[in-house]
């Protein structure tokens, strides 16, 4: 039932927010920020400046072209090098190729030699696109790794690919970024930060959430709901300052979120570890604190489950974060709740705590069935603040949560995200602040989670346990934390700091990928770098069926397959679970015939002779047929091999058309121009 505005302070409060803010440095940054660069390259200059012969676009690598054949025409390798010395040699006999190659299907390659005027280039080009077979010339270009013009990146030291302590999310987004996955983050609430906006599920023009805080204002440990509503569906943080520890509003909930989904490539700021995740805020936490009833309903609704007083959550969370604790061993109602949780389909993710001592007088990070996250430093010890694990309560994972081992921190190591500009409440101003705490490492595994949940929404919370410990970075052989009770230091073990350090890239690594040309009859690769033993096995999906056969690492897809979907998926042990991992869908295209031997016209061109024209070559093998043309229009009954001229040829040019075909793949022709007009006999 409803927790009533009544409920006695006496029974189960947590005062939730002094727990999960220890000595911590915040620094909070201007909320004026640089506009972005909106500018873009002028594609105005394609070719060399005519004086210099120098490029005015940087991206345009000097003297070196695409050449686009038509489709099912790409020739050899030689031919592409006649064909360019050709259309060179028509414009200055003087300038020579450098080189000529295929890369791929219908496309190639032609780099110039140094120091080609720009007029010999504009005519090279030209010439070569007037070839009949060829579609266009096009400048080559420089390609380079894309970074984020989020304004704050360099900052983020907690996921980028630069640091070896952070989880490496940006090597973790060309694979994904959390695309249709919900994170709800239990915690204060949210602001409408403009760096999170986009992400965050709406309901019209607030948040769309639920706001569990019951005003239990009874004594100074109580919590204010600051709303003055009690549950309502509203959960945008009021602010949850606190009067008489004289506490300013912390935002914590928009920090959090920041960190788990904060929104990458618009300009501002910072980027999330899921950056096209979902976000769904439950507010739990208010001023001074908030009440485990409250959480309790917060896990229950975010899950999707029936919560008396409150509406079905139509968008159930594939991930729960609580950066939230208080002491005390995990109740029975607490654990019965994160466990329907996760009966329900939730990955439950909770921070370890921030009073340097066992997490076993942590709770939720001390209940069963959750993700249990302690806080790393950037140098890969376990933080000075974070609470630690034994061998009856051990540590999952620990991830960036800022500040070194002993409190002797500076901004720069600690974790910048998202808050609202306001020191008591909430305002229209917004800014970043950098914060320390196992509050800020949870929502970095509740974002790789959500990069996992993106690749396979069936994952359950074991397995991801499993995926996190399998793929974290090693702690450095000297890493250790401190006993602030004690004064004594201890080398990390997996129990005590968690198995490694959580880094997305190598997780999501374990999922395959199908690399190559998606044709019929082109090689299709599985690539994995995530396995490293050969204990795991294939199998090939056609539109989710599998493939007869088809069990080995590479695939070549057959007729039977064009226009439809091809996957594969690896099976394979990691840690305690036997998983079943596979990758995006290629659909498959039809496939290319090769002419690997022109084909070539023989014979006089006079009337009364006959001309004879060889197929050439074709791979694969294909069924080949001949038409024969007499200025370009074809020619009544010609379609073997040999065509005998008549009187009404004289003075054309007798051209045949050979055209291979097969089914799954581009028809294919070749079109020869007899050597001569035809003469009289």
């Amino acid at each position: 039932m409803r927790v009533s505005s009544g409920f006695s302070s006496i029974a189960i409060m947590a005062v939730i927010m002094s727990f999960l803010t220890p000595p911590m440095t915040a620094t909070a940054a201007s909320d004026q920020w640089p506009q972005a660069d909106d500018s873009i390259l002028s594609a105005s200059k394609l070719l060399p400046d005519p004086a210099s012969g120098s490029t005015s676009d940087p991206s345009i690598i000097a003297n070196s072209y695409i050449v686009t054949y038509s489709d099912g025409t790409a020739p050899t390798r030689s031919e592409v090098n006649t064909d360019a010395v050709e259309a060179i040699n028509s414009v200055d006999n003087g300038v020579a190729i450098a080189s000529a190659k295929l890369v791929s299907g219908d496309i190639a390659a032609v780099q110039l030699e140094n120091g080609v005027s720009a007029a010999v280039q504009e005519e090279f080009v030209a010439t070569l696109e007037s070839q009949p077979d060829v579609v266009t010339v096009e400048p080559n270009r420089l390609v380079s790794a894309l970074k984020t013009n989020d304004t704050r990146y360099a900052s983020l030291w907690n996921i980028t690919t630069g640091s070896s302590f952070g989880v490496n999310a940006e090597g973790a987004w060309s694979k994904s970024t959390g695309k249709g996955v919900v994170i709800a983050i239990i915690d204060t609430g949210i602001t409408l930060h403009p760096d999170l906006k986009s992400n965050i599920l709406m309901s019209g023009k607030t948040p769309y959430g639920y706001d569990f805080v019951t005003d239990h204002h009874v004594s100074n440990d109580d919590v204010y709901s600051r709303d003055g509503d009690n549950w309502d569906s509203n959960p945008t943080d009021p602010g949850d300052y606190c009067a008489e520890t004289g506490d300013s509003s912390s935002w914590h909930g928009t920090h959090v979120a920041g960190i788990a989904a904060a929104v990458k490539d618009n300009g501002q700021g910072v980027a999330g570890v899921a950056p096209n995740s979902s976000i769904e805020a439950v507010r739990a936490i208010g001023g001074c604190g908030g009440a485990l009833t409250d959480v309790i309903a917060a896990i229950t609704w975010s899950s999707g489950l029936p919560v008396a007083g409150a509406p079905i959550n139509t968008h159930p969370a594939d991930v729960i974060n609580m950066s939230l604790g208080s002491q005390g061993k995990c109740t029975t109602a607490l654990n019965a709740a994160i466990e329907a949780a996760t009966d329900a389909g939730s990955v439950v993710v909770a921070a370890t705590g921030n009073g340097a001592t066992f997490l076993s007088n942590s709770s939720p990070a001390n209940c069963a069935n959750v993700v249990r996250v302690a806080a790393s430093t950037d140098d890969g010890s376990l933080a000075g603040y974070s609470n630690h694990g034994s061998t009856t309560s051990a540590v999952t994972i620990a991830a960036p949560g800022g500040g070194s081992w002993r409190y002797n921190d500076t901004t720069g190591s600690l974790i910048l995200s998202t808050v609202n500009g306001g020191t008591t409440t909430a305002t229209s101003s917004w800014t970043y602040a950098s914060y320390q705490g196992t509050s800020m490492a949870t929502p970095h595994v509740s974002g790789i989670v959500a990069l996992l949940k993106s690749l396979d929404p069936t994952l359950n919370g074991t397995q991801i346990a499993d995926i996190l410990i399998a793929t974290s970075t090693d702690f450095p052989y000297n890493a250790s934390f401190a006993d602030i009770g004690s004064s004594s230091y201890y080398y990390c073990e997996p129990a005590l700091c968690g198995a490694g350090i959580a880094n997305a890239a190598n997780a999501v690594k374990l999922f395959p990928s199908v690399n190559g040309d998606s044709r019929v009859g082109q090689t299709l690769t599985m690539s994995s770098s995530g396995w490293t033993s050969n204990t795991h096995t294939y199998k090939w999906y056609r539109n989710g069926r599998p493939i007869t056969g088809a069990s080995k690492p590479t695939y070549i897809p057959v007729a039977a397959d064009l226009g439809n979907k091809i996957t594969v998926s690896i099976v394979g042990k990691v840690g305690g679970s036997t998983l079943t991992l596979t990758s995006s869908a290629k659909e498959v295209a039809k496939g290319t015939i090769v002419n690997k031997k022109a084909p070539k016209v023989s014979g006089k061109t006079k009337v009364g002779k006959k001309l004879k024209v060889t197929a050439g070559t074709w791979t694969p093998k294909a069924k080949v047929s001949i038409r024969w043309y007499r200025n370009g229009k074809a020619i009544n009954a010609a379609v073997k091999t040999t065509y005998k001229l008549t009187s009404k040829d004289k003075g054309k040019r007798i051209t045949v058309k050979v055209t291979a075909k097969k089914t799954g793949y581009t028809t294919v022709s070749k079109t020869i121009l007899a050597a001569k007009k035809v003469k009289a006999k």
